[in-house]
């Protein structure tokens, strides 16, 4: 003990001759507890946390494989036959994730946002905080625009008058039908540290047409007692059919259903 005292009084006298030498060294501790402490965080949310949402774990990515490598977004037409002819998901949606800008209400911005079928949030079981989100016929003329919470702070003080103000999006206008509770954000395979900001309709037209353009991230939910590799040979099924149906572009392209959580 008597050692150790005077080991600790030596130090403290050497870093009051140099005050530099001093300040190297906090500063050098300083980072190293800041960069543990964030590398902590990061695996704690992608490793131990589940995805903030209902039963998670029944949550799948189903991607396409093929020619242009593995795993990407589906075709607009491809996802449409997934969803009419799946057996292996009780909800299944679709993505086009993107940066939009962003006036009314202030000053103009660029955020990160997503084009999102109606499915989407029911398949992913969270009510909004306020208003609602999308239907069917959102989807057929989509002028309306459902707000993440942490926007509707930021850009709107959290106003629950809200509901029905006009913003501009891309220059065109877009009602605001609603708000998405706390920490709610759509899961996507490719959105890395952004978060969605805001959530539009996407317009049933923009899917159809070419089967070679591979654009839309598919998010899909597990049936009631169905497994992943029960759901992987529904979709083997799907793809063996439209490969069938449309050689040109499906001869050789599969897909791929992963969970979520593992997936990210």
């Amino acid at each position: 003990m008597l050692t150790w005292t005077k080991d600790l009084q030596l130090a403290l006298r050497t870093l009051r001759r140099r005050p530099g030498f001093a300040a190297m060294v906090l500063a050098t501790l300083a980072l190293g507890v800041g960069c543990t402490t964030a590398l902590f965080g990061v695996f704690r949310t992608v490793f131990l946390e589940p995805l903030p949402l209902p039963d998670s774990g029944r949550l799948t990515f189903v991607m396409e494989a093929g020619g242009f490598g593995c795993c990407g977004p589906a075709s607009g037409p491809d996802y449409q036959d997934w969803a009419r002819r799946q057996r292996a998901f009780s909800g299944i949606g679709v993505l086009s994730p993107g940066s939009v800008t962003l006036t009314g209400e202030g000053e103009a911005e660029r955020v990160y946002a997503t084009a999102a079928s109606a499915s989407v949030f029911q398949l992913l079981g969270v009510s909004p905080l306020l208003g609602r989100t999308f239907t069917a016929a959102d989807q057929i003329d989509p002028s309306v625009v459902v707000l993440s919470y942490g926007l509707w702070q930021r850009r709107f003080g959290g106003r629950r008058d809200v509901l029905g103000k006009t913003l501009d999006i891309d220059q065109s206008p877009f009602t605001v039908v609603g708000v998405m509770p706390r920490r709610f954000d759509v899961p996507s395979p490719w959105l890395g540290t952004q978060h969605h900001q805001l959530y539009v309709p996407l317009e049933d037209a923009r899917l159809e047409g070419n089967r070679g353009a591979h654009g839309y991230p598919v998010i899909a939910r597990l049936a009631s007692g169905m497994t992943l590799q029960a759901a992987q040979a529904d979709m083997d099924r799907i793809m063996r059919e439209l490969a069938q149906e449309y050689p040109q572009s499906n001869a050789k392209r599969t897909a791929m259903v992963f969970i979520a959580h593992d997936y990210m």
